[in-house]
């Protein structure tokens, strides 16, 4: 009785440790994309971010010569270009 009840909280604790399932798959809004485009791109560029008068990023100054951070520039537009293809174009107002 001891090994049922053991191995009935083993799998409880391991099937609530698993990832989250979403019953709905969350939609991607073009509010939202370019929110957070706009967002990650200061982080990104932090002159510019300061050029527009915001300093968040005033301590920052990046090497945009070194090979990791053109990886990283690469990786952030091929992201947002993946997601944007994701909308569904059908579904926009001419707003």
């Amino acid at each position: 009785m001891k090994r049922v009840l053991y191995l009935l909280l083993v799998s409880g604790l391991l099937y609530s440790c698993g990832p989250a399932t979403r019953k709905e798959q969350a939609t991607i809004t073009p509010d939202s994309l370019f929110k957070s485009f706009h967002e990650e791109k200061l982080q990104l560029f932090p002159l510019l971010a300061t050029s527009i008068g915001d300093n968040r990023y005033n301590h920052i100054f990046p090497n945009d010569i070194s090979q990791e951070y053109r990886g990283r520039v690469q990786a952030f537009y091929q992201k947002y270009k993946t997601q944007l293809a994701g909308i569904d174009r059908a579904s926009l107002n001419e707003n």
